[in-house]
């Protein structure tokens, strides 16, 4: 499946989480994902069956009292900046900013029902 195929599909799911490395160990040895496709400090992604990935993103000012989800739906766009601006004039504005991965750029926002949502494109 080529990137233009992706367009506009679920690509994946985002959980933003406290302890990085302990979750990598939990998703790659108990849950049997293997190793992960890209692993840094801040962000690992699991290949999943299909085209679907598993992403871990280390959390920053996380407290398990908190009213926001740490899950987020991830989905991949061809246009990152267009849909940026797209989001801005809507006044949807990122609830995280435009983050560089190695060969990827990502932005966390809300839909209007609280739910995150990260927008995934590859640079």
């Amino acid at each position: 499946m080529s990137e233009e195929d992706d367009t506009n599909a679920i690509y994946g799911t985002l959980i933003r989480v406290k302890e990085i490395n302990k979750l990598k160990k939990f998703y790659r040895d108990v849950i049997g994902l293997g190793d992960p496709v890209v692993d840094s400090n801040f962000w690992v992604e699991f290949k999943l069956a299909g085209n679907g990935l598993l992403v871990l993103e280390q959390g920053t000012n996380m407290s398990s009292s908190s009213k926001t989800s740490h899950l987020s739906c991830l989905i991949y766009v061809s246009d990152f900046e267009l849909t940026m601006k797209t989001l801005k004039s809507r006044e949807l504005k990122p609830e995280l900013p435009a983050q560089e991965i190695p060969g990827r750029v990502t932005a966390t926002v809300m839909d209007p029902e609280g739910n995150l949502i990260t927008i995934y494109s590859y640079q």
